[in-house]
């Protein structure tokens, strides 16, 4: 009981003496220390593009996942260029494949998200309309994993 007096008191004068930012950058950095991480879960994101280049990480995670396709997966996306022989099969959006190296549980998970891009077009005198999508392999883990994985 005193002890949730004193943290009151504490953020009464916080809130009276100190901006709002400076305020969450102490409390969150006094919990650290007094409760540890809560999270101990890290996540990895694996975007397809690095500004205008290619992510070769994302080809090659792209390339692995789709030999760790299992029956437990549900959706899957299927598709085949014109110049291939064989059809690809990948997992679809919000999917995610459990995965272990080396005794460390791995999940992954791809994310995509489309955005439109509506413009006029004065030679036509009509509007377009651009979609772009945006992939992301997330990768989550135990912290303690951090450096090996």
């Amino acid at each position: 009981m005193v002890a949730r007096t004193v943290i009151n008191e504490l953020q009464t004068l916080a809130n009276q003496l100190m901006p709002h930012q400076l305020q969450k950058e102490l409390f969150a950095r006094l919990g650290g220390l007094l409760w540890g991480n809560l999270s101990s879960q890290m996540t990895l994101t694996v975007d397809e593009y690095n500004g205008l280049s290619v992510n070769e990480i994302y080809q090659a995670a792209d390339t692995y996942l789709g030999t760790r396709i299992s029956t437990l997966n549900e959706q899957l996306k299927v598709s085949k260029a014109p110049r291939d022989n064989k059809i690809s099969v990948s997992i679809n959006k919000g999917e995610k494949i459990i995965d272990e190296f080396e005794g460390i549980h791995l999940v992954w998970e791809f994310v995509s998200v489309e955005t439109q891009k509506t413009s006029y077009n004065y030679e036509t005198c009509g509007q377009t309309t651009e979609t772009s999508e945006k992939k992301t392999f997330r990768l989550g883990f135990q912290k303690g994993f951090k450096e090996k994985v």
